[in-house]
């Protein structure tokens, strides 16, 4: 999580210069890492329902688990599409975080 302002920082002073192919790889990076981190610690709640309320649904880990996974999966294809076209890699990473932006507002109402 200390990586995110570094990172975030980094895009946004090199965006417009000619290392904002290396700034963006470097923010989708710190990406890739919090959410294999945020899988981990997902996987080690739920193995066993270890960390779960016991009227937990199916339905609902099983929501979390693919939204993690996606979410991480993104990452990575933005982290390859950015080899090819930065600009490519930053709107998979607009787009990623559109859906989680509203998959959160879906689980509020």
């Amino acid at each position: 999580v200390i990586l995110m302002p570094f990172s975030t920082s980094l895009l946004g002073e090199y965006i417009a210069k000619s290392e904002q192919t290396t700034a963006l790889q470097i923010y989708i990076t710190t990406y890739i890492l919090l959410g294999s981190a945020f899988n981990l610690l997902w996987w080690y709640a739920r193995s066993r329902g270890r960390l779960l309320v016991n009227d937990a649904s199916t339905s609902r880990v099983k929501g979390i688990q693919t939204e993690y996974i996606l979410g991480t999966l993104a990452c990575c294809i933005a982290l390859v599409s950015s080899f090819f076209s930065w600009l490519l890699g930053l709107v998979i990473c607009a787009g990623m975080f559109a859906f989680f932006a509203l998959a959160g507002r879906r689980e509020v109402s």
